[in-house]
């Protein structure tokens, strides 16, 4: 018995990292998808000022992504929360 509940804590942790990782991943998507477009209208149209003025604008978006990434980790997975509270020293 005591496996079998062993068992389903796993599978629960193992549920929520990977709601976790479809969140990252989803973001990444948000995030990356305008430059991926920013960057075939460049490909296609060649470098003039609206892509370039556009480059700029996706290229502060996909950055603003590395900071978001660590605020999911700290909201999503308790261990890191925590660890990141005690860092701060609102932790016991």
């Amino acid at each position: 018995m005591g496996n079998e509940q062993n068992g389903t804590v796993d599978v629960l942790k193992c549920k929520k990292s990977a709601v976790t990782v479809l969140y990252i991943y989803g973001l990444l998507l948000v995030f990356y998808l305008p430059f991926l477009a920013v960057m075939v209208v460049e490909t296609r149209t060649g470098y003039t000022q609206s892509p370039k003025i556009a480059y700029d604008y996706v290229a502060t978006v996909v950055l603003i992504n590395s900071s978001v990434n660590p605020f999911i980790y700290c909201w999503r997975l308790k261990q890191i929360r925590l660890s990141v509270k005690k860092l701060i020293g609102f932790g016991h």
